[in-house]
């Protein structure tokens, strides 16, 4: 029997490999909310079994050290830690027969066909071979490493819908779930889990095969949803990740439109929704816009949503104040995780606003500069971008939207403002990083309509030598930021940083 290695504290052990499971049963225990809460427990004589136990936040880790028991029998004390454990389980793992089915034996023969049925109809969407127990300590990576950058969804939400079974029922949250960690398994990689990167590659296919063929049907998109549009968005992260840009690109497109159709980018339907509902959708539409513009700048795309999809929310911004916040018995409890969410895509948003259809058009050499002449990009147009760039980063920027309530503060004898709440070091990494290189791309921009210029006394950002200047900056950034929070943007920021080349 080859040698267990057991993972010390902080360690991630390798996903374990579907192919390993041929002949072996998996050692996660299965929660009861995996199971039929009809069924029955062992013959115990007593309405609640070993699985039935009321503690049911025993299955939410609050981290990912969280320890889980082997053998699941009241004042069981032996625990296993299987930090980031394989959701996948092969065709010999299962039984084979439908857990819903092993409760109504005993039945007259005519209600079992019924509940049978209906039964089958329920469970028949969720994957056979997904481990749902399995999946949350992958949910946890997202909430810990992604949801700062990507605030689109609440972890309370989000387990008490899966605590509800949600996921067998409704095969759009349950694909948005399979693709959720589909995402987590490839894009946070961190340098002590490189090795784990092919076993995770595996597993993040399968989900991703499993999350299209649930929600996979003739009339999809005919009523879309916001978990439809953020299983498209997850799918194109996955895809972008393993370099698969044309696929990825159908996958981007695909969550645009089907935002569009709901209408996210449409202000006046924000007014009509409740408040958690409202700062969710312009979270989402936020994401979308700012991928979209990015993305256009990678691989030379048009774009979906014009204008300054910042400006034209702003009308909007006071309902993510309150859809930050939570009414429990008559007080306010502020959400900060989703406020921190919100400032940060603010900052970007505010950054890729001055990146519009007509700054698109020209990189993508749709204008007249073939001709000898762009009326599109010139160089007050240029000098106004990266004035727009440079102001988008700072906190003042959004007092009066009401994304920020700024503190004076005093520095030096002079009155300065700063947020409240400010950004994580993960956020500082995207927004900075992000300006650096919107900054390089309006430079190489402006050296292919040839507006650059060597002659003393020019403005610096139309200088030869600005795109120096521009990476000695980037370089300092990153000395300043730990490696952590520049990991957990994955490939993305890696394509990012390897354009500053000349």
């Amino acid at each position: 029997m080859p040698e267990t290695h057991w993972p010390t504290n902080g360690e991630f052990p390798a996903p374990v490999d579907v192919r390993d499971f041929t002949s072996s049963k998996p050692m996660g225990v299965t929660p009861s909310w995996c199971t039929d809460g009809s069924s029955i427990g062992w013959n115990t004589g007593s309405p609640v079994s070993w699985n039935e136990r009321s503690d049911v936040e025993h299955w939410l880790p609050a981290d990912l050290d969280t320890r889980i028991p082997i053998l699941d029998f009241p004042g069981n004390n032996i625990y296993l830690k299987p930090s980031l454990p394989s959701m996948v389980q092969t065709e010999s793992n299962t039984s084979g027969v439908d857990p819903y089915a092993a409760g109504l034996q005993g039945m007259h023969l005519s209600s079992k066909r019924t509940l049978q049925t209906e039964n089958d109809r329920l469970v028949s969407a969720w994957p056979a071979t997904i481990n749902e127990a399995n999946m949350i300590p992958w949910i946890d990576v997202y909430f810990d490493r992604l949801h700062p950058t990507l605030p689109v969804l609440n972890r309370s939400s989000l387990f008490t819908r899966m605590l509800a079974k949600e996921h067998r029922r409704n095969p759009q949250f349950g694909s948005m779930l399979l693709s959720l960690c589909a995402f987590a398994l490839t894009q946070p990689i961190e340098i002590n889990e490189r090795p784990t990167s092919s076993s995770r590659a595996s597993q993040a296919r399968l989900m991703m095969h499993e999350a299209t063929k649930m929600r996979s049907c003739s009339e999809f998109g005919e009523h879309p949803t916001i978990e439809a549009v953020l299983t498209s968005f997850f799918l194109f992260g996955c895809l972008f990740g393993s370099n698969q840009h044309s696929a990825a690109f159908l996958r981007l497109r695909e969550a645009l439109d089907l935002a569009a159709t709901l209408g996210l980018n449409d202000p006046d339907l924000y007014y009509r929704l409740p408040g958690d509902e409202t700062g969710q959708r312009l979270r989402t539409y936020l994401v979308l816009s700012i991928t979209e513009r990015a993305y256009a700048l990678q691989r030379r795309h048009s774009i979906t949503f014009w204008g300054k999809p910042g400006a034209s929310m702003r009308s909007a911004y006071h309902f993510i104040y309150s859809a930050t916040q939570s009414l429990v018995s008559g007080v306010i409890v502020h959400n900060e995780k989703d406020a921190e969410g919100m400032i940060g895509l603010a900052r970007l948003m505010e950054l890729f606003d001055a990146i519009d259809e007509d700054v698109i058009d020209c990189w993508n050499r749709q204008c007249n500069i073939d001709r000898g002449c762009c009326e599109k990009l010139t160089k007050d147009r240029v000098l106004s971008i990266h004035r727009n760039i440079a102001q988008a980063a700072q906190p003042e920027q959004y007092k009066s939207h009401g994304l920020v309530k700024c503190q004076n503060q005093t520095q030096g004898g002079a009155q300065i403002a700063s947020p409240a709440i400010s950004l994580r070091e993960t956020q500082r990494a995207d927004v900075f990083i992000t300006q650096k290189w919107l900054e390089n791309r309006i430079w190489v921009l402006s050296s292919t309509h040839g507006l650059l210029r060597a002659e003393p006394g020019c403005d610096e950002q139309l200088r030869f030598d600005y795109a120096i200047s521009i990476a000695e900056s980037t370089l300092k950034i990153c000395r300043s930021l730990r490696l952590s929070a520049m990991e957990a943007h994955g490939i993305g920021l890696v394509s990012l940083t390897h354009d500053f080349k000349i």
